[in-house]
């Protein structure tokens, strides 16, 4: 038999929300540049620093991408919930009101 179990939906949208807010405020610090071509003196240095930089903006938007996803994901699951509750409850008054 299968048991309910109660969710609380706004903590799982608030934390939906905390997610986004930590993609626009971390995302941008981990795609910054390192040093300017010329702080590395030697040319093949500057050019490992530049293709290194790259990446690191590359696995920066990535990161805000997921970061994204999950808090949307948890935002909407929230809502369905929230949904659901209201749902249930003009159901209950439905059948014993």
């Amino acid at each position: 038999m299968a048991q309910g179990f109660e969710v609380d939906w706004d903590l799982l949208g608030r934390a939906g929300s905390s997610l986004l807010h930590t993609a626009d405020d971390v995302v941008p610090g981990l795609g910054a540049p390192l040093r300017g071509r010329t702080g590395y003196g030697d040319p093949a240095l500057a050019g490992a620093a530049a293709l290194l930089g790259e990446a690191m903006h590359h696995q920066a938007v990535g990161l805000a991408q997921a970061l994204a996803g999950l808090g949307d994901g948890l935002r909407a699951s929230a809502r369905s919930y929230s949904e659901a509750d209201a749902l249930a409850a003009v159901h209950r008054v439905e059948m014993f009101g």
